[in-house]
């Protein structure tokens, strides 16, 4: 079931802000390595230093990769000492 969106002047309201958000989002995933690395973080946490590991890739890139999700709103970080931690701050359908 599907939720029906207001209509003004016979055409569908959107809430802009929402719309920016997902965009947003979305082309956040575009990326093959970020969707890669969020497809990590949803089963479990991570620093960059182990993303690093796991990507084979620089310090640099991995932290710019994490900033675009952390922006769109797609992962949390949280400091434990001096290591940031990573996760899904909601999960994504797959099939999306």
């Amino acid at each position: 079931m599907t939720a029906e969106l207001p209509m003004v002047g016979g055409l569908p309201e959107f809430n802009e802000v929402e719309i920016r958000q997902e965009v947003k989002r979305y082309k956040a995933l575009g990326d093959e390595t970020r969707l890669k690395m969020f497809r990590v973080l949803e089963t479990s946490e991570h620093c960059v230093c182990e993303l690093m590991d796991i990507f084979q890739l620089n310090q640099s890139l991995v932290s710019h990769h994490v900033k675009v999700l952390e922006n769109a709103g797609l992962v949390l970080g949280q400091r434990v000492g001096k290591f940031v931690y990573y996760r899904v701050n909601h999960p994504m359908p797959k099939d999306v």
